[in-house]
């Protein structure tokens, strides 16, 4: 493998891991809001680092993977939310 296939190969790697991170932000501020009336520290450190996990997952894959993660999360995001919101037996 060439120094230049290597270097590629770090950059879509590290493109994947920034993609998820601001997908997982996404996520995890969504589930901190209802927590916020049960627990508001933990719902606090929950929000915190999801605004930690989205810039450095926007600083990793840059606009392109903000891009992708916003219509992905329009796509499966109120799935998410409705499994959370619905009650259990």
């Amino acid at each position: 493998m060439s120094l230049v296939g290597f270097l590629d190969w770090v950059t879509k790697i590290k493109f994947l891991i920034g993609l998820v991170f601001v997908i997982l932000s996404f996520t995890l501020g969504k589930i901190a809001l209802p927590v916020f009336p049960i627990n508001s520290d933990i719902s606090l450190i929950m929000y915190t680092m999801s605004w930690v996990m989205l810039i450095g997952g926007i600083a990793m894959c840059g606009k392109e993977g903000l891009y992708i993660s916003k219509s992905l999360y329009k796509k499966y995001g109120d799935r998410v939310i409705k499994c959370l919101k619905k009650p259990k037996p």
